[in-house]
């Protein structure tokens, strides 16, 4: 029986990339200037930044909700557009308001007839997290664009409690899902891709 393997096809790959820093290096205006952007901005970073999107063919959803991040992406995912780029900025703002939402929802029924069926904020309440946190990880990566995510930096620690270096504040392991992760620092050299 022959493989079933096959000689691969050259394709053109978009760019699936995630940059951290801290405040006020350079996340946002670094990724607003992709061409024609959907940008998903999560704390107000694009405001001043009008003229530069509109010079680059892009636009700006101003939201913290979730389930509103999800829908727009589901729209680019399922109907025809032009546009090349989709930035969520930053997805640290992303992770949190996820976590928030389920927050919500074990809080209302903690008290209930639903209390033992959610408990605690334990084992479901990571797993629904995770889950929500996820299924918009794998929409980004379904998208036939061009995907940037800014993110927070956090301290990365290791044995011992010792500080082993930096990383971004999103959900552990998300450096595994994007081809490229940058740390953007500012030196004596200016800015750069660390």
């Amino acid at each position: 029986m022959p493989p079933k393997a096959r000689t691969p096809e050259p394709k053109n790959k978009r760019v699936k990339m995630m940059v951290f820093s801290t405040a006020g290096i350079g996340k946002t205006t670094a990724a607003i200037n992709w061409p024609k952007a959907v940008i998903i901005d999560m704390e107000h970073g694009t405001d001043n930044y009008a003229n530069t999107i509109i010079e680059n063919g892009g636009i700006v959803l101003h939201t913290t909700n979730p389930d509103e991040v999800k829908d727009e992406i589901k729209t680019l995912l399922t109907e025809k557009h032009d546009y090349r780029t989709i930035v969520i900025d930053p997805v640290t703002i992303l992770y949190q308001a996820i976590q928030e939402k389920w927050t919500r929802i074990f809080s209302k029924y903690a008290d209930t007839e639903k209390a033992t069926e959610l408990q605690d904020f334990g084992f479901r309440y990571w797993a629904k997290v995770k889950s929500d946190y996820k299924a918009i990880m794998r929409m980004l990566l379904a998208c036939d664009m061009n995907v940037i995510l800014t993110a927070h930096q956090k301290d990365v620690y290791g044995e011992g409690m010792k500080k082993v270096g930096f990383g971004s504040d999103s959900m552990k392991g998300d450096e595994h899902i994007f081809d490229y992760v940058f740390q953007l620092v500012m030196d004596a050299k200016g800015r750069r891709m660390a």
